[in-house]
């Protein structure tokens, strides 16, 4: 995929040639010099790293790593652009309305503009998703002319999709909830859960009554499970060895990881490893 500066696109743009047509951009100019535009074609794109802002049908908003957002031909309008210094890489997918409509006639028959209802609320997908999106991406850019690819990649997309709007720290306070998001990041999680009082701006123990009553969880228990997705995401997609791993999550015992990790997802380290990786063949030797 080529990396571009956003603000290169032509004001006027045209429908992409082939099935789809994948761009990744780069947000670097200021408001200023940012402008407004819709398109003749469906678009989603997520943020891949940093920070910048997008305005989208009027409303500005910061934009973030993990965020995602779909894009209605003729009817949504947006910009993108940067601020105090930030930049930000977005990975951007356009395609044919005529292929929005197929997609929506033969998965969610019945629904009035499916493509508004999953961009109705925002939705930030999780490290482990985001790497699985990235993978499925370059598959897709491989071979953008070919719509079997296209369509494995939107229905992979609106599962994930359907996993976020289910995602129950939006029943959280919203100090608690962009606090809990926040502590999804490995410099954070791997601190401890003193951290997450630390992003919320309240004391430990406000902040681990307030995530008990409305997420069941305390803060220890909360990033433990931060910890465990992210390191299953690590054994799954690199070939990183296992005590690297544990000491990214936080954890100075190795034998507390192992056993932590064997209640979350029934197996050690190395056999979660084996078994999914071989499965998908990203593992092809007996390492680690």
């Amino acid at each position: 995929m080529l990396y571009i500066d956003i603000m290169t696109i032509p004001k006027i743009v045209l429908p992409p040639s082939g099935i789809c047509h994948i761009t990744c951009a780069v947000i670097s100019r200021p408001e200023k010099e940012s402008f407004e535009h819709a398109h003749a074609f469906a678009e989603v794109f997520w943020v891949a790293d940093g920070t910048a802002f997008q305005s989208l049908n009027g409303n500005a908003h910061k934009i973030e790593t993990g965020d995602i957002f779909f894009l209605r031909p003729h009817v949504d309008s947006h910009r993108l652009f940067a601020r105090s210094g930030k930049t930000a890489t977005i990975v951007n997918l356009a395609f044919g309305e005529d292929v929005l409509a197929e997609l929506s006639e033969r998965y969610f028959p019945g629904v009035d503009d499916h493509w508004r209802s999953v961009s109705g609320e925002r939705v930030v997908l999780n490290e482990v998703q985001l790497r699985l999106l990235h993978n499925a991406i370059s598959t897709l850019g491989a071979n953008p002319n070919s719509r079997l690819l296209l369509d494995r990649f939107m229905l992979e997309l609106f599962c994930m999709v359907g996993e976020r709007l289910d995602d129950p720290l939006s029943g959280l306070p919203k100090w608690l909830a962009e606090a809990c998001r926040e502590m999804r990041t490995p410099g954070n999680f791997s601190q401890g859960s003193s951290r997450l009082a630390e992003l919320a701006g309240r004391s430990h123990e406000h902040t681990s009554r307030a995530l008990k009553k409305h997420y069941g969880l305390t803060p220890g228990e909360y990033v433990n499970q931060l910890r465990m997705e992210y390191a299953a995401s690590e054994l799954l997609l690199t070939t990183r060895g296992i005590a690297d791993i544990a000491f990214d999550c936080g954890f100075e015992s190795l034998s507390r990881f192992y056993a932590l990790f064997k209640v979350k997802h029934g197996v050690s380290p190395r056999r979660y490893r084996l078994a999914h990786g071989l499965a998908m063949g990203l593992v092809e030797s007996r390492r680690s």
